[in-house]
Order: structure tokens, then sequence, then C-alpha cells
């Protein structure tokens, strides 16, 4: 993935990722807290 700004491509990195990253933190807490 060629850019032309490093911040702009760590943007569309975090973009694409943060849905993911938060549903399989959300998923890791609700087992976390469902196994006490």
């Amino acid at each position: 993935m060629a850019c032309e700004e490093r911040g702009s491509c760590l943007n569309i990195f975090w973009t694409t990722n943060h849905g993911r990253i938060i549903e399989t933190f959300t998923n890791y807490e609700a087992k976390h807290l469902l196994s006490k």
C-alpha cells in the first residue's frame, strides 16, 4: 500500500481496523465477565 503521506496511511489503517478491534475487545470482555 503506497501512500504519499504517512499520516493518511495510518488513518486509513486505523479506520478499517477500528471496528474489528472494538468488536474483538467487546467479545473478550463479555466472555470474561460471564465466566466470573
